[in-house]
């Protein structure tokens, strides 16, 4: 097991120093040390804690070094055993000079005053361990200045790790030994009022389809060219006004031209482009400076396009209204519905009385489950009838 590995680690770490506090100089009751920084790092916190995540930053001997080393290759381990049984560990993305290493806190101040957190056995049932919660405070030294109080020692921070991560485990286990047995809040709505739940969510599908429509809209009225798969995924939603909407795209623009500023402004910047090219204006030609031969072909142009452009604007403009009153016709279903399901999943989530219970546990997801089969779950909790459990019941301190 995780647990009796662990203690051949642990072996590991006594090998190289008996006493990592003698080792790293380090102040029990603070966690800092006097171990000097490198240069560039003049501001680098002095605490254990951080030394050991970052230990490129710090001026380390030889045995420091290796020391940091070991209990990064143990803490690899553990996190590897935790990975495998499906737990879920809140890690920090640090570069590659530095690497994750668990903090214990085992005391916080309240009203000036020191409360000690208990260290070793007796962690409260359902409680997260510490590797399965993010961090509040980016460097163990902030949290010092906060009032917490984490463990100085390494190889009492890494014992209780693996103390902590084998009940964890463990927990896991047995979450998955009965999990057919019980039902998740979501499970039992759909057994007990499907056709609420299939209402909700097609409601909100369909007010958030009628939303991104518009935007779409909005997106070829600017003149942008939808790709298949956006124009497919109208059509799913709304097919009849995705297929208009396909209609409007694949008319046939004309040729560019520039006639009016509403014309202008409705082309693509490829087309305006094209135009300007093909009539050779700029801002200080006037239409009595163009040739009779340019005046034609301005002209030609100017009719093709302009038609065209209106009629798609049209369109657009007809397309956004009919999508916004799909909006406006979603919201009181909408809301209804998500009312109907909140009652109905407040309903899943309460147990019957006297033949149901839930388990308060992150590996039990918080599904309910026969009575007796929570009873048999706190015995073994509770070391009734299996005394193994009770060497894996440390649970880290909060």
């Amino acid at each position: 097991t995780l647990l009796s590995k662990g203690q051949t680690a642990l072996a590991t770490l006594r090998e190289l120093h008996q006493n990592p506090l003698r080792l790293f100089g380090v102040d029990e009751a603070t966690g800092l040390t006097k171990i000097r920084t490198k240069a560039g790092f003049g501001g680098a916190s002095k605490h254990i804690s951080d030394i050991a995540e970052h230990p490129a930053r710090y001026q380390l001997s030889a045995p420091q070094k290796a020391y940091v080393e070991q209990v990064h290759r143990v803490e690899d381990w553990v996190l590897d055993g935790l990975k495998e049984a499906g737990v879920d560990v809140k890690l920090l993305k640090f570069d590659e000079f530095s690497h994750w290493v668990h903090r214990e806190v085992i005391g916080k101040s309240v009203d000036d005053a020191l409360v000690k957190i208990r260290s070793k056995g007796g962690g409260r049932i359902g409680s997260k361990a510490t590797f399965e919660k993010t961090r509040f405070y980016e460097t163990a030294a902030e949290g010092v200045k906060a009032g917490v109080l984490y463990e100085s020692s390494l190889e009492r921070v890494v014992e209780l790790y693996i103390q902590s991560a084998a009940k964890r485990i463990s927990d896991q286990r047995i979450a998955g030994m009965v999990a057919h047995l019980g039902a998740k809040p979501l499970e039992r709505a759909a057994r007990i009022a499907p056709q609420t739940l299939a209402e909700a969510k097609q409601t909100a599908l369909t007010l958030a389809g009628a939303r991104r429509l518009v935007k779409v809209i909005s997106r070829v009225a600017r003149g942008e060219k939808l790709t298949e798969q956006t124009l497919r995924a109208q059509e799913r939603r709304f097919p009849e006004l995705g297929r208009r909407l396909r209609e409007v795209m694949g008319q046939k623009r004309g040729k560019p031209g520039i006639s009016t500023e509403q014309i202008w402004n409705s082309m693509d910047v490829s087309d305006r482009a094209v135009w300007a090219r093909q009539a050779k204006l700029n801002k200080t030609d006037t239409w009595a400076k163009l040739t009779k031969g340019e005046q034609d072909a301005i002209l030609l142009v100017r009719n093709e396009i302009a038609p065209t452009v209106i009629e798609t604007k049209t369109a657009l403009k007809q397309l956004a209204k009919e999508a916004n009153q799909i909006i406006e016709s979603s919201r009181a279903p909408f809301f209804k519905a998500k009312l109907a399901r909140q009652v109905l999943l407040e309903r899943a989530r309460t147990p019957t009385l006297g033949t149901e219970a839930t388990i308060f546990h992150p590996a039990f997801q918080g599904k309910i489950y026969p009575k007796n089969v929570v009873g048999e779950i706190q015995r073994y909790w509770d070391d009734v009838g299996f005394s193994p459990l009770n060497k894996l019941a440390t649970l880290s301190g909060e």
